[in-house]
């Protein structure tokens, strides 16, 4: 074969090769692609994080208002119940560092399908738009969180856009269940106790007459049940799960503001090293899944050297001034019959 063959081979190799390249470009690539290169920050200049002081999220027909006083973050559509400092932070941080691996301008079928829709269609668990806003209203930063790209390994990033923008952006980052809902963004520990702080569990009916005591006097001992029946054992771990209700004692969901006036129910009655005391209003009404609950809080003495105080959002405002959901399994740990301390005859 002469040298002159061997060339119009090479070309026509070197045209083929272009062509398939080409034709995976048409069919694996989003259209009108205007940003190429890899790897540029979403944001033009870096986002003020340390000025946000609101934050909307906004989708699938939910809205969560979170804003931030001179002492916490807070739900405001919860009652101002306290939210979840470090996922409120790591939102803002992931959102900051968006790095965009190509954009392109969508038509209105694009956007359905990236679910980056206008406000109004954002039914139906489309996109999430965040709105972050400075203390004066200064918008700081202002989005939609549309579909996941789909890859078959690794992490195939996620396409945003600016609100008011038609350029879809396909970023590095993924938000995975992002959610919009208000109850997502609660924090859900309410305290956190150490069984071994707690030194004595009292429970009552709705007349207030004692219906068990529990006392833990020393905390390297098992707790004792008063008047255990002859012939009958505890359980050990019913009463660890007693004890364990408060370490942490996690709510699903804020209902409302708190009765003025405590409700006549059971209640139980934790009191703990430093003399401070926690009861547990356990309220007989439902909502929806969720089951109903008070906390009032007495404190005591200084909370002893080496010590912990109770953690949650006890430790950043009054417990008692709401009222809380739980799921069924944490509201079934305070025990309200001594019979369920004790084992199976």
């Amino acid at each position: 074969m002469d040298i002159n063959k061997r060339l119009l081979i090479l070309a026509v190799m070197v045209v083929a090769l272009a062509a398939v390249v080409m034709v995976q470009r048409n069919v694996f690539s989003p259209p009108n692609v205007t940003s190429p290169p890899l790897g540029y920050p979403l944001w033009q200049e870096p986002l003020a994080l340390n000025q946000v002081t609101a934050l909307t999220l906004q989708g699938g027909g939910k809205t969560c208002r979170l804003v931030k006083d001179s002492k916490r973050w807070q739900v405001e559509n919860r009652y101002a119940y306290c939210a979840d400092f470090e996922r409120i932070t790591k939102l803002l941080k992931k959102i900051s560092r968006l790095k965009v691996g190509y954009a392109f301008t969508a038509d209105k079928a694009t956007m359905a399908r990236l679910r980056l829709e206008k406000p109004s269609a954002w039914e139906n668990a489309k996109g999430v738009r965040i709105v972050m806003n400075a203390a004066d209203g200064r918008k700081i930063a202002d989005l939609v969180i549309g579909r996941q790209r789909q890859a078959t390994a690794g992490s195939g990033g996620q396409f945003v856009r600016k609100t008011g923008r038609k350029t879809v952006f396909l970023v590095d980052e993924t938000f995975h269940l992002l959610n919009p809902g208000p109850e997502y963004w609660i924090q859900d520990d309410l305290i956190s106790v150490e069984p071994r702080r707690i030194k004595l569990v009292e429970c009552y009916d709705r007349r207030g007459s004692l219906i068990y005591r529990v006392e833990h006097p020393d905390p390297s001992r098992p707790a004792v049940l008063a008047k255990v029946p002859e012939g009958r054992k505890v359980s050990r771990p019913k009463m660890d799960q007693l004890f364990d209700a408060l370490n942490p004692l996690k709510v699903a969901d804020i209902l409302g503001p708190a009765p003025d006036k405590p409700p006549k129910a059971v209640r139980l009655v934790y009191h703990l090293d430093d003399g401070s005391r926690f009861t547990v209003f356990l309220l007989t009404a439902k909502k929806g899944e969720l089951y109903q609950v008070l906390l009032r809080s007495s404190p005591g003495r200084q909370t002893p050297k080496g010590e912990s105080a109770a953690a949650g959002c006890a430790a950043l405002a009054d417990p008692g001034t709401w009222l809380y959901g739980v799921e069924k399994w944490q509201f079934e740990s305070f025990f309200t019959d001594p019979e369920q301390l004790l084992e199976p005859r």
